[in-house]
């Protein structure tokens, strides 16, 4: 208690350091907290005015720090949705991309498998020519003979 010269007394420096105590236990955990926050508030009346201030000032201060984190996170989280968009956009057009290309990919081997066919027909063609030239020569040749017979004949 405060005597009548402004003085603190041993009392109330006990009393300062039990709701030191009691703050820190506030910060350790939940169930510490609420028993704390409870202890505090039934030696609210109790406490001076200097003290009171001390522990809003704290209050404060802690509530400040705890709006600015949740802040950072707010803005982590914003950030996190916009690269998850981001990176699901582009999975959307890779998918878009990658079924282009494989639609490309059978109409080029559509046209290697044209191409083959119309190799083979002019494979054919050619060799039928060839048959047919040799077929040609041989008729020739068969009548050339015949001619040369038919002299020898006469």
């Amino acid at each position: 208690m405060v005597s009548a010269w402004g003085e603190t007394s041993y009392e109330d420096s006990e009393d300062e350091a039990r709701d030191e105590q009691a703050l820190m236990a506030i910060r350790e955990s939940d169930e510490e907290q609420e028993a704390s926050v409870l202890h505090l508030k039934d030696k609210i009346k109790f406490l001076s005015k200097e003290r009171l201030s001390e522990l809003l000032l704290d209050f404060i201060d802690e509530s400040e720090i705890i709006n600015n984190e949740k802040e950072d996170l707010s803005r982590e989280c914003m950030i996190l949705k916009s690269k998850c968009k981001n990176l699901e956009s582009r999975g959307n057009k890779s998918d878009s991309k990658n079924a282009e290309l494989k639609n490309q990919v059978l109409e080029l081997d559509t046209s290697v498998l044209e191409l083959r066919y119309d190799n083979l027909k002019l494979k054919l063609g050619i060799c039928k020519k060839k048959d047919d030239h040799k077929h040609v020569t041989l008729e020739e040749n068969l009548e050339k003979m015949k001619d040369e017979l038919y002299r020898k004949d006469e």
